[in-house]
């Protein structure tokens, strides 16, 4: 598998292997580190390499085959032994091994200004193996610097001074405000890019490329004479970035502009071949202009300065958008294989009312089943689910919880969505209506949310129903949806599912004249924040979705290094209403989590859990939220107590599986609130020496998103040596304030005493 260019993908593995950590280790973690790469130190090979997605090794002493024939990608530095570099080099080319780079470094102090190069070499697509970089280290640089001012000193004396003065003047009259002009057009440019008015940025290109091009022109001749002052810097790298933001407004627009039309053509009918073909050739385009779009904000995310103001503004935003371009650069490769070039495939889709918010996102409505064929939706029919469950002539057993406090004795697909995990209850959605309409052979099915609706609607604004001669839009939605549903329902009754399939089918017309960037961000903040889960049933088309948490799949409680003294810690409370009403709709939460370490090791938790129930008394769609409460802990988590409002709880449910699972109901009338809290301690603990606490706490799909609130109590004889995450520190307290969107993984690099 060749190595690519996805250096700020938050969900890679980067392993560095030395003897010992030295300043070059360190700042290259470090570096690693600030595009949110999970990027971890070791002195020997981990025997679970597979587990990383890239393996630094610094002056390795194994043979190649080692590292060889895996998914894991592996960089190997060789510090002051060219010999052995090029040797090691030219049997991979031999043995046509394509996933080992080689790195020749003549010394291993470093300079920041160098790593553009190096990390361009490793993260991008070229098919070269070896790469000979002498660093310009900070001794050579000082005295280059020196020879540089000797130099110029020397040479002025022997050069006539109307050429210094003339490339001088150049520099302040002509470069400068040539680059300044440009670089004025093209971030206006960029920002009618990302408004979506694809003329104006193409107009404010043309106008910035002139004087880039002409700046570009002298510099190049004047150059020597800037070097030789010392003055090159600046100009370098703002030519650079102007250049960059050129390529990148260029990408942004013809990637627009494609995407408009894919997603106009995907909802015609009756494609002939040569329209499917000039369809996949389109794809194959968008796929390129991701990938280069993702490499150019890479490249200028190094180049803008690290400060305060509008540098701050620009670099953040420019962070945001490689990291929403690099969740598309994951998946974009697999959309020929999901659209069914030269095939078809059915996917099942189920709509979850996340107002009566149930485990697997709430509860099931209605679903449907999505025909694609040839890069073309087919159809999509949309259909009630008391449709499916009135068909049902056989008894299933439902989960304990909807018999005892649902009064259900059997368990129907509409509250299938029990499990906390999408993929099982997909599976168990499948194995319903198979039994109950014949519907089989799914491709994969996605979970969508009322809220995700709504996000999608404001990419669209307004839908007209002419049925129900009503206009929707994304804050009017689920009053009508629940208007259509409940007024005059019955089971058996047409009256939802015409609804729905009527909202369902305009948004797919509708969707025509969508911003489409709207349209991709509403998605990817829905699949983000969990309002939509996705699962394939092509394992291969499956894993981008699972690393970046899309897939509605709960996260195995692992240590993600492979370090003997690893902590992992997990948490996961999650939501059953069963109180046959939509209270969902009013309740806020608030989480507070305290871990305290103690001076032996040992961590004892305390989680708290404020809910408040803000609907109105014997109001539909509120009421008193009848909650069967689930918090899964680490499989030999000891629990301490359990507390309702500080009332101890004794009547609790527990299962033990790869989780401990607590089970209790709890009822917060309106206008009310109930606090929950749990303590629980850890059967392991800390060791001496160096060690790792991870903590993995999830969100419930469906759910809102809470504030979250950590504080880690550490002893004195425990010091942090590092984390993924940026707290306040106070004594031996920290504290980190933040908002639970989606699945969050903290890790703490301790050293005990």
């Amino acid at each position: 598998m060749p190595l690519i260019s996805e250096i700020v993908d938050s969900s890679q593995k980067v392993l560095i292997v030395n003897n010992k950590s030295t300043d070059f280790v360190a700042y290259l973690k470090q570096v690693l580190e600030k595009y949110s790469i999970n990027t971890y130190f070791s002195s020997k090979l981990s025997t679970n390499k597979e587990s990383f997605d890239l393996i630094f090794i610094l002056n390795p002493g194994k043979e190649i085959e080692t590292y060889s024939g895996s998914d894991t990608n592996y960089v190997l530095f060789f510090i002051g032994d060219p010999t052995k570099a090029l040797h090691t080099a030219k049997r991979v080319i031999t043995k046509k091994i394509k996933n080992i780079r080689v790195i020749n470094l003549d010394y291993e102090t470093f300079a920041g200004q160098d790593l553009e190069k190096i990390l361009w070499f490793i993260f991008s697509d070229s098919t070269e193996v070896l790469l000979n970089f002498r660093p310009r280290y900070r001794d050579d640089h000082r005295n280059n610097t020196k020879s540089q001012k000797k130099t110029a000193k020397y040479i002025t004396k022997k050069m006539p001074i109307k050429i210094v003065l003339i490339s001088l003047i150049l520099f302040f009259i002509s470069i400068i405000p040539l680059l300044a002009t440009s670089s004025y057009f093209l971030f206006r440019s960029a920002k009618a890019v990302k408004a979506n008015d694809n003329q104006k940025a193409q107009i404010l290109l043309s106008y910035g490329k002139i004087p880039l091009n002409s700046a570009n022109f002298i510099y190049k001749i004047t150059r020597p004479m800037y070097l030789m002052f010392s003055l090159a810097l600046i100009p370098d790298n703002t030519i650079d970035i102007n250049k960059r933001l050129e390529s990148i407004v260029e990408k942004s627009i013809s990637l627009s502009q494609n995407g408009e039309i894919f997603v106009s053509s995907l909802f015609e009918k009756n494609k002939n071949r040569d329209q499917i073909n000039s369809q996949s050739i389109r794809i194959d385009k968008i796929t390129n202009d991701i990938d280069s779009l993702a490499n150019e904000l890479v490249l200028l995310n190094q180049k803008i300065p690290e400060s305060k103001g509008f540098f701050e503004t620009v670099k953040s935003e420019v962070t945001t958008l490689s990291e929403d371009i690099i969740k598309a650069k994951a998946i974009s490769k697999d959309i020929k294989e999901i659209l069914a070039y030269n095939s078809e495939k059915k996917y099942l889709m189920l709509f979850a009312n996340n107002m009566e918010l149930r485990p697997g996102g709430g509860f099931i409505g209605s679903f449907g089943v999505l025909t694609v064929k040839d890069l073309t939706i087919k159809d999509i029919q949309i259909y009630d689910v008391y449709d499916a469950d009135g068909q049902l002539k056989q008894h299933i057993n439902p989960p304990d919880p909807i018999r005892k406090y649902l009064d259900q004795p059997n368990w129907f697909l509409r509250d299938s969505a029990f499990s906390p995990d999408f993929y099982e209850n997909y599976l168990q959605a499948k194995k319903f209506l198979n039994i109950e309409l014949g519907l089989s052979e799914f491709s994969g099915g996605f979970l969508i949310t009322t809220t995700a609706i709504q996000n999608m609607l404001e990419a669209i604004n307004e839908i007209y129903l002419p049925d129900f001669n009503e206009k929707i839009n994304k804050d009017n939605f689920y009053i009508k949806a629940q208007l259509y549903s409940e007024k005059d329902f019955f089971p058996g009754s047409t009256q939802k599912k015409s609804f729905l399939a009527s909202l369902t089918r305009q948004i797919f017309i509708d969707i025509e004249n969508a911003s489409v960037p709207t349209l991709l961000s509403a998605f990817n903040k829905s699949l983000d924040e969990k309002q939509i889960a996705l699962v394939f049933e092509d394992e291969n088309i499956q894993g981008p979705y699972d690393s970046q948490y899309w897939s509605g799949k709960t996260i195995s409680p692992y240590c993600f290094t492979d370090i003997d003294n690893c902590i992992v810690d997990y948490i996961f409370p999650y939501d059953a209403n069963l109180g046959v009403n939509k209270a969902n709709f009013f309740i806020s939460k608030n989480l507070n989590l305290k871990i305290k370490i103690n001076k032996s090791g040992s961590i004892i938790n305390e989680l708290s859990i404020l809910i408040n129930n803000e609907s109105q008394t014997n109001i539909f769609p509120g009421g008193t939220y009848k909650n069967y409460m689930q918090i899964a802990l680490p499989r030999r988590a000891i629990i301490r107590n359990l507390t309702r409002n500080g009332i101890l709880i004794e009547d609790f449910d527990e299962k033990v599986d790869v989780t401990k699972t607590i089970g209790f109901l709890t009822e917060i009338p309106p206008q009310k609130s109930v606090e929950i809290t749990i303590a629980y301690s850890l059967q392991k603990a800390i060791s001496d020496g160096d060690g790792i606490y991870q903590l993995i706490f999830q969100k419930q799909i469906g759910s809102k998103n809470s504030d979250l609130n950590i504080e880690f109590q550490i002893p004195n004889n425990i010091v942090i040596q590092d984390k993924n995450f940026n707290p306040v520190v106070k004594e031996d307290t920290i504290l980190y304030n933040t908002t639970l969107t989606g699945d969050k993984i903290f890790i703490l690099k301790l050293r005990k005493n």
